[in-house]
């Protein structure tokens, strides 16, 4: 079982985001500090894979299909 991953979605921290304890850059750090080893990013800045890249993650980014409304 070591090779189980740790992950974290940001979302887990969007009440520190929403009340500005802590900023983007700052939610990554934490997380690795926490031991993750990933970061599901539901994309809050332009500026995510930049945080992301500093922090030491690396970035996979995924396309959502949007349906539009008839």
């Amino acid at each position: 079982m070591n090779d189980i991953k740790l992950g974290i979605s940001l979302y887990s921290f969007s009440t520190e985001f929403i009340h500005e304890k802590l900023d983007l850059e700052g939610i990554l750090k934490k997380a690795h500090d926490m031991g993750c080893q990933g970061v599901e990013i539901v994309q809050f800045t332009v500026n995510d894979p930049i945080y992301a890249k500093k922090a030491g993650f690396p970035m996979v980014r995924t396309q959502q299909q949007h349906r539009k409304s008839p």
